[in-house]
């Protein structure tokens, strides 16, 4: 799992932000801000929460799904949540039939698919 900073630093480059606006948006000091993102300290709960929600406009979830391997989920997550309720029931709907696919494709797949979880 990546670590707080590596997580704090992708979010805010990724948003194309300085560590001086993100302090600015969260009403934290740029220094924090780096040693947070240098694991050098570990921020409280209500801070993290600051600067994420309030200086990066990023759900918590979204924030702590992110993995360094490539997945882009809280990416997908990210667009998920921007979209109308509809919509996004749609959208999952269609990634459950695509995961269904997947997992029915999947040579020497001998387990019997459990009811109700979809798994990809």
């Amino acid at each position: 799992m990546a670590s707080l900073g590596i997580r704090l630093r992708h979010f805010r480059k990724r948003r194309g932000m300085t560590q001086q606006e993100l302090a600015d948006a969260a009403g934290l000091t740029p220094k924090f801000i780096s040693q947070i993102e240098n694991d050098h300290v570990n921020p409280t709960v209500n801070t993290v929460e600051r600067l994420v929600v309030r200086g990066l406009h990023v759900s918590l979830p979204v924030f702590f799904v992110w993995e360094t391997d490539g997945i882009g989920l809280s990416e997908m997550l990210e667009g998920l949540e921007r979209q109308p309720s509809d919509s996004a029931r749609r959208i999952v709907r269609m990634v459950r039939a695509l995961c269904e696919t997947v997992h029915e494709e999947r040579p020497g797949r001998t387990a019997p698919r459990s009811r109700g979880k979809t798994r990809c």
